[in-house]
């Protein structure tokens, strides 16, 4: 039995020496876990920031792009604006405002052939009174 008692003893020392060198052991893959995980996020925020900043630019580029084509859009819508101006008035000119004879106003227009005649300060007669009246 004492023999028993003595290979247990040595049994138990050298498990607790094993647990010893174990335990140093999972604090030596704790450190190095600890440091690349301090790596792996550096390494991540880096990246994070890079494609960030890549994607900023990108969208500053297509803003760029947008504004010269709405510039040119506003041009255009300007040359446009003016034209349609310019056809407006055009298309409002008929004899009564313009200096073009009364005939080549369209029939279906009102032609005003203005008077000519003098306003006189007389008194209508009696008959130009019925006349206009009938």
């Amino acid at each position: 039995m004492a023999f028993e008692m003595d290979l247990l003893i040595k049994e138990n020392t050298e498990l607790k020496a094993e647990n010893k060198e174990l335990k140093r052991k999972i604090s030596i893959f704790e450190a190095n876990l600890s440091s690349q995980e301090a790596i792996f996020n550096n390494c991540l925020e880096q990246a994070i920031i890079r494609q960030t900043q890549q994607f900023e630019e990108a969208l500053e580029r297509q803003a760029e792009k947008f504004e010269k084509i709405i510039a040119d859009k506003d041009a255009e819508i300007d040359a446009l604006k003016k034209q349609i101006l310019k056809l407006h008035s055009r298309l409002d000119n008929n004899a009564n405002n313009s200096g073009i004879a009364t005939a080549s106003t369209p029939i279906h227009k009102d032609k005003r052939v203005p008077n000519l005649r003098m306003k006189s300060d007389k008194k209508r007669s009696k008959s130009s009174l019925l006349l206009i009246r009938s």
